[in-house]
């Protein structure tokens, strides 16, 4: 368990700026691990401690909310805003303006508001629950497949320095490049030592780098659901690496949970393009004889 008070504390006040940031706490309690024994126990109370002081460092905004606006909000309200964006019969996958008029008309505060629009989401779901699954492969798409962002925010601030064309062929070289360290990071889960599950590894992945690759859409976002369906199955292979590639791929898992619920953009994968980069070196690593001697 060490490490997991100061981590909770940190992510604490990571919530406050992303609360989905929150999700992870409990992956806290991965880190730290080189050894098989006590798994269950040393995880659960990790991720108890960790979850605990996040909400701790989180409790005095709340409470803050309670006090000045018209309504409790535990970090932030757009909750429910999200939700309706993600749902609406408009919706593309990404991000769309909603209105008054498309079901919350009457608003006296901006915790009522959330509210509003969460439960018209809501009816939107229940309304039509496969086309909002349907829905959930075009908002990974719009969170993974390519890289925009940072070069519209670098334009914002000085955009006589970052002409059209300018920006175009950056976006270009950003997005090869994100595409690049995609297509390598589920490669660290895949066990480097012949056999039926290194093989069955890198089949999966090398299908899904050939279907971004020719496909016309050029899709990257199953990759990064590899990395979340691939790494419960490496834990022997990387126990030595204290859980720090597992909690990478935990992050990502909460990155897509989140979008597929609510909807996508760029900008939110981000927060994991650090750790993505971490499973694309790893990717290079040497086999582990100790874990294949098991």
């Amino acid at each position: 368990t060490e490490g997991v008070i100061p981590g909770g504390i940190v992510l604490g006040l990571t919530t406050l700026v992303r609360p989905p940031s929150i999700l992870c706490a409990p992956a806290l309690g991965l880190l730290g691990r080189t050894s098989m024994r006590r798994t269950a126990r040393s995880w659960l109370l990790g991720a108890l401690i960790a979850t605990a002081m996040t909400i701790v460092m989180v409790i005095p905004w709340s409470v803050r909310n309670c006090r000045v606006m018209d309504g409790c909000a535990f970090v932030s309200t757009n909750a429910g805003w999200n939700l309706a964006i993600g749902s609406t019969p408009r919706a593309t996958g990404r991000f769309t303006t909603l209105r008054a008029s498309d079901g919350c008309t009457v608003v006296t505060g901006q915790v009522q508001q959330d509210r509003c629009w969460l439960e018209q989401g809501g009816v939107w779901i229940s309304q039509a629950p496969m086309r909002w699954l349907r829905l959930i492969p075009l908002k990974l798409s719009q969170t993974f497949d390519h890289e925009s962002f940072p070069i519209g925010y670098l334009a914002e601030a000085d955009n006589g320095r970052w002409p059209a064309a300018r920006q175009a062929q950056a976006r270009k070289l950003l997005s090869l490049w994100h595409a690049v360290i995609l297509c390598l990071a589920p490669l660290a889960f895949v066990p480097r030592n012949p056999g039926r599950r290194g093989l069955l590894g890198l089949g999966l992945v090398t299908s899904l780098v050939a279907h971004a690759a020719f496909s016309p859409l050029h899709p990257l976002w199953p990759l990064a659901l590899a990395i979340v369906v691939l790494a419960p199955f490496a834990y022997r292979d990387l126990k030595s690496t204290g859980g720090v590639l597992h909690y990478a791929a935990y992050a990502i898992g909460t990155v897509c949970l989140v979008h597929a619920v609510f909807f996508g953009e760029d900008r939110y994968h981000m927060v994991v393009s650090p750790l993505l980069c971490l499973l694309a070196a790893s990717a290079w690593r040497a086999p582990n004889t100790k874990a294949a001697a098991h």
